[in-house]
């Protein structure tokens, strides 16, 4: 059975609670709250109050551990202000489980034939063309059209980059740039899909209706030069040449 510290009295005990979690660290909610191992004797005795940069640690070592039980009492919980203490020795056994985790997870990320290095890449390669989409947004003057399959160039670029053997489908690479891109919509034009952003759908009509009404405006005004030009150098006086059969 743990024996609390001399410096924590009976009398300012409201709740105990002792949960194990995988790693076997003990949390031992108390007044004040304290982070302890199933230790006893003298070793449960040396307590260390817990600091502002220690409880920071604390926090990322939980995250890279995936340890959600610890997660969810550390949440919300100011260390400092509820004068946390902890053990040296779980202190330093937790360190030494999180630095062979991020080892373990370093390896499995370089090695090209790994699943987590799959993922990560295949990651880093959506992460890309969501640049190249986010960059384009910075020049307000111009209508800025996708091409899907120059989009899908880059995406397969960098997975060769990374030594990744495969390509991205272009319709999954559409669904998941449609769902993760907000106000991003597609059309289909033939064979070739693009994306462009609905705000400025209305520049595309208004652009598309003005080619319309400027190409109108072309063919009359070279329809009238051919009009012209035929009255000018046909006009009729009332009986054909002999050469005007051959000519026409």
């Amino acid at each position: 059975m743990n024996r609390l510290p001399h410096s924590v009295s009976v009398e300012r005990i409201n709740v105990v609670l002792v949960l194990q979690t995988h790693f076997k660290v003990t949390v031992l909610f108390t007044t004040p709250l304290v982070l302890a191992n199933s230790t006893t004797g003298d070793d449960c005795d040396r307590l260390h109050n817990v600091e502002t940069d220690i409880g920071g640690l604390i926090r990322e070592w939980v995250l890279v551990l995936n340890d959600d039980k610890l997660l969810a009492k550390l949440t919300n919980t100011d260390l400092v202000a509820t004068e946390a203490k902890y053990h040296k020795i779980c202190h330093t056994k937790y360190y030494t489980r999180l630095r062979k985790t991020k080892k373990d997870n370093f390896i499995a990320k370089t090695d090209p034939h790994s699943k987590l290095h799959r993922v990560s890449t295949q990651l880093e390669a959506f992460a890309s063309v969501l640049a190249v989409i986010e960059d384009s947004r910075g020049n307000d003057e111009e209508i800025i059209m996708f091409k899907l399959s120059d989009l899908s160039a880059i995406y397969n670029a960098r997975l060769i980059s990374f030594v990744i053997e495969g390509s991205v489908s272009v319709s999954k690479l559409k669904t998941r740039l449609l769902h993760n891109v907000p106000g991003l919509t597609s059309v289909k034009r033939g064979r070739n899909v693009f994306l462009f952003f609905d705000s400025d759908l209305r520049y595309i009509v208004e652009a598309a209706v003005d080619n319309v009404d400027d190409t109108a405006v072309l063919l009359s005004k070279v329809a009238r030069i051919v009009r012209d030009e035929m009255f000018r150098n046909c006009a009729f006086t009332g009986s054909f040449e002999d050469s005007s059969q051959h000519s026409a």
